[in-house]
């Protein structure tokens, strides 16, 4: 029976470490999972505003680009501004590359920040490795 005691709490330290690994890995699933998205939506936005003003080159050249452009606009729509659930925010949105080559258009949207990026993520805060200031 001493030989025994002496073994006792064995199960709950394992069971408390693999819990602990298991959050982990599920918390980075789901970080990596809200930064592609991220990016898939910035794409969309991308492919849209090219798409855009590629379509605005054949009547008139000048509105294809630029502030108010029909680039900008069909980018925008891909932001918070047209849904809520979009992670995109409207106002970290740049738009302001746009250049037409020959008879094509080039965009190239970038995003400051998004809902996943300014939000605690789930996995990189807890560890320490959140390095935004208070």
């Amino acid at each position: 029976m001493s030989e025994r005691a002496g073994q006792r709490g064995g199960v709950l330290v394992f069971v408390a470490i693999s819990l602990t690994v298991l959050l982990g890995i599920a918390a980075l699933a789901i970080d990596t999972g809200n930064f592609r998205a991220h990016r898939r939506q910035l794409q969309s936005s991308a492919d849209a505003g090219a798409l855009a003003g590629a379509a605005a080159l054949i009547t008139n050249a000048s509105a294809a680009c630029g502030a108010g452009g029909r680039a900008d606009y069909y980018e925008r729509q891909n932001t918070d501004l047209t849904d809520g659930k979009n992670l995109i925010v409207n106002g970290n949105l740049d738009t302001s590359y746009c250049e037409i080559l020959n008879s094509s258009v080039r965009v190239k949207p970038s995003s400051s920040g998004c809902r996943v990026v300014n939000a605690l993520s789930s996995f990189v805060a807890p560890i320490g490795f959140d390095d935004r200031k208070s």
